[in-house]
């Protein structure tokens, strides 16, 4: 006969179990969606720009001066760097390209509030996960080199901030997001 231990101990494994299945279904399409994301942003930027290649590997994501701030039009996010007052905003050496980068990334986060504070903007030109971990709301990812290196609660904030995935799982949203809270109550288990 087995206990309460037992039985509790039986379905954490199940549980673990179940989300390194979710985690590993997941990787792949988050993947997919982060080449698409990167290889659009950078055909974006030659053509904005005028450049060849970008290259760019010396702006701060802290200081760049959005792309949108030398339009003549007024800026229509609600938390925006360009509308901060005093900021020591840097227009990116290499034509302006890391400001439309930022304007690419803020668009399409649903909600037009990337986390800055999860990505290095000077790996931008070199790794589409840099890009893609902008979409993560819970800080803590700026290190992690590759998606192979982030858990199941930062592929879900992807899916759930990134419009072309949160557009993909159209009706399943709802569920995704239970699957994260629930995550999080087991991770808070370990």
């Amino acid at each position: 006969m087995s206990t309460n231990k037992d039985m509790g101990f039986h379905n954490w494994v199940k549980a673990c179990l179940a989300i390194k299945c979710v985690r590993d279904v997941i990787i792949p399409l988050v993947q997919k969606y982060c080449k698409e994301h990167y290889s659009n942003n950078t055909d974006h930027v030659l053509k904005v720009c005028g450049l060849t290649i970008y290259s760019c590997n010396q702006c701060d994501v802290t200081e760049i001066e959005p792309y949108h701030k030398r339009s003549r039009t007024k800026c229509g996010y609600k938390k925006c760097a360009c509308t901060v007052k005093n900021m020591n905003m840097k227009p990116c050496t290499e034509n302006l390209a890391c400001g439309v980068i930022y304007d690419q990334i803020k668009a399409a986060h649903t909600y037009n509030d990337p986390s800055w504070s999860n990505t290095n903007c000077n790996k931008w030109s070199s790794s589409a996960w840099e890009q893609m971990k902008c979409y993560i709301s819970t800080p803590g990812y700026k290190e992690k080199a590759d998606i192979s290196c982030s858990d199941l609660t930062a592929l879900i904030q992807i899916c759930l901030n990134y419009i072309p995935l949160r557009t993909l799982f159209n009706q399943n949203i709802i569920d995704l997001d239970e699957v994260r809270v629930t995550f999080s109550m087991y991770q808070c288990m370990l």
